[in-house]
């Protein structure tokens, strides 16, 4: 008999999902070598096609109760945050959006387009990873997981840098200023509680 999970996980809608991940991971991992303008004008394109592709992922429950297996290394997301921070330059920082469950007092928030991207990277190589690698059980983990989070974490954050940079390339004079590579000012990063890793964490809890 034919796993009830079968069905979720090997469905068109996930399968496009994870080449959309994985195009994602990967064009970042090679994208240092391409010039500003062209750069920003690609990520917005695969950012924009993964959001569409996100919003079709099937809703699946956890089987597992404990927390799934992580693969991005602390030195792998600094190497995708630095990339993101050089090609941003001065641009990197931006101011938060609103979000309603924080009272509006407490939102003059500045993010960062580095952090953003290299969160969203951080959860897509994970995701990618153990779908490639794991059994039917933990697919489905790992697909409960994506849409998961891309509901209450890093589908905000996509659309935050695609706000920025739609301004970016409609306003902002990308093709005269160099590439700075300056230093990372932003605090070193503690990932014995990554954030997506803890913020999962809390929801299964809930759930449970």
């Amino acid at each position: 008999m034919e796993d009830w999970t079968d069905k979720e996980i090997y469905s068109e809608e996930v399968i496009e999902f994870v080449r959309q991940a994985a195009a994602y991971c990967t064009w970042l991992e090679n994208s240092a070598t391409q010039s500003r303008k062209p750069w920003f004008e690609k990520l917005r394109t695969i950012l924009a096609d993964l959001y569409h592709q996100a919003l079709k992922l099937p809703t699946v429950e956890a089987i597992y109760p404990g927390e799934n297996q992580k693969f991005v290394k602390e030195e792998d997301y600094n190497r995708i945050r630095g990339l993101v921070r050089k090609k941003a330059g001065q641009w990197d920082e931006y101011p938060e959006v609103f979000d309603p469950q924080e009272p509006i007092e407490e939102l003059e928030i500045t993010a960062r387009i580095s952090e953003d991207c290299a969160d969203i990277y951080q959860e897509l190589k994970d995701f990618i990873t153990l779908y490639h690698i794991g059994s039917h059980e933990v697919m489905n983990d790992a697909l409960w997981e994506a849409r998961e989070n891309f509901d209450r974490l890093w589908g905000q954050k996509l659309l935050n840098v695609l706000r920025v940079i739609h301004r970016l390339l409609t306003f902002a004079d990308l093709s005269e200023e160099e590439e700075e590579d300056t230093e990372d000012k932003a605090a070193p990063r503690n990932t014995d509680d990554w954030f997506i890793t803890k913020r999962q964490e809390d929801y299964r809890k809930g759930k449970a």
